[in-house]
């Protein structure tokens, strides 16, 4: 079932440009009327900032020994047109790189088996998180994964590294290695690590909720390849949506 789904291209993308720019007008104008809505009523008038559309991309790459489903997002309906631009080469490029190495793959005879394949993890507040996952298997033992985040403001396009989230010298990093290692004791993950905890990267992969932050552990780099791509979520305080939602109506993001 999973198969015949990746094979049916999204019909929503073979529509004319002019009538998906009519989309989004109509989408501005909802949102604008919302926002004088809500600032009548003393709500955030943030909460109505991203009005970013996110539709799929889909390829099926097969062959007598291969089958890999592509899906890759492909953003409309930003302010910014070239910032959607130059966001949506980055996403496109994402793909084809694994596009290539299937290929290569499937020229050597290799068998391939696998996706690559995204979730839009928050889209609101003036914010957009996408997960970013790939599993491809090329023969031996075991197949690869690989998930992470692509976090970016969807106003300015601007993309949002882990570090741009953090107040400088706040202790934040320090509280975020304390609570993985906390995590890892309560989750019974000591046995599957490979070598010791200290600390996460300052650009660790990472993507939001609507209300968390969570971390990403690639494959193999912590916790044995059994574990695979370790989530580590559940911030309270670091950093609070709401916290990045004012930092973005104060104009310091």
């Amino acid at each position: 079932m999973m198969r015949r789904f990746f094979r049916r291209i999204n019909s929503s993308l073979k529509k004319p440009e002019r009538k998906g720019r009519r989309f989004c007008e109509k989408k501005a104008i909802s949102v604008l009327c919302a926002a004088v809505f809500m600032m009548a009523v003393g709500t955030p008038v943030l909460a109505a900032q991203s009005n970013v559309r996110i539709q799929s991309i889909q390829e099926e790459m097969t062959g007598e020994r291969a089958q890999f489903s592509v899906s890759y997002p492909r953003l409309t309906c930003m302010s910014d047109e070239k910032a959607q631009e130059r966001l949506n080469v980055m996403l496109a490029e994402q793909a084809k790189r694994a596009k290539v190495e299937v290929k290569a793959a499937m020229e050597k005879g290799d068998p391939v088996d696998g996706e690559i394949g995204f979730e839009t993890a928050r889209n609101g507040g003036g914010i957009v998180s996408l997960v970013i996952h790939e599993y491809l298997y090329t023969g031996g033992a075991n197949g690869r994964t690989t998930k992470e985040g692509f976090t970016f403001l969807s106003t300015t396009g601007q993309k949002l590294e882990l570090m741009d989230l953090l107040k400088p010298d706040s202790g934040a990093l320090e509280t975020i290695n304390g609570e993985i290692s906390r995590q890892i004791e309560e989750r019974g993950l000591v046995g599957e690590q490979i070598e010791e905890f200290t600390s996460i990267a300052r650009n660790q992969p990472y993507y939001l909720t609507g209300d968390s932050l969570v971390i990403l552990i690639p494959e193999i780099t912590l916790f044995a390849h059994s574990a695979g791509v370790v989530e580590i979520p559940n911030f309270p305080s670091i950093p609070k949506p709401m916290e990045l939602e004012a930092k973005l109506m104060q104009g310091l993001l």
